[in-house]
């Protein structure tokens, strides 16, 4: 029997794996303490591809307008992140239970920059859960 540690090993790694191959070209990954995640900044010639690959990588993708149908544990992440407007979007390994792993697509307001962030999240899980994930999501990629 596969414990939930295990399983969030596994899903990190099915869901990240693409994008930590991606580091340095073009993401350089960088831990963001204030939103417990990994950060990269992509320029404009970047867009596109790393956008192709989060949606390859993430099975739900929301944005502004469509983030009103997402299941509840979706929008809940949603609003805890900030909220969605116009241009940002969000991406999901799933709905939980279980481990979340989710992207947040940030545009910038000079149009030439998009912030994008990984984190996982422990949906029907505790804030102990939630603290593993963190430990597990930083040594997944390296920081």
């Amino acid at each position: 029997m596969m414990t939930a540690d295990a399983n969030a090993d596994r899903t990190l790694t099915s869901v990240c794996e693409p994008l930590i191959k991606a580091a340095g070209k073009p993401c350089k990954w960088e831990w963001d303490d204030y939103s417990s995640a990994v950060l990269t900044v992509l320029g404009k010639t970047d867009l596109e591809p790393v956008r192709a690959l989060l949606g390859r990588a993430f099975v739900l993708r929301f944005d502004a307008v469509s983030i009103g149908g997402a299941p509840p544990a979706i929008g809940a992440l949603a609003k805890r992140t900030g909220g969605l407007r116009k241009g940002q979007e969000l991406f999901a390994s799933g709905a939980g239970p279980g481990t979340v792993v989710y992207a947040t697509w940030w545009p910038w307001g000079d149009l030439q920059h998009v912030s994008v962030r990984v984190s996982s999240t422990a949906v029907g899980g505790t804030d102990r859960d939630a603290e593993g994930l963190v430990a597990l999501l930083r040594r997944s990629f390296g920081l």
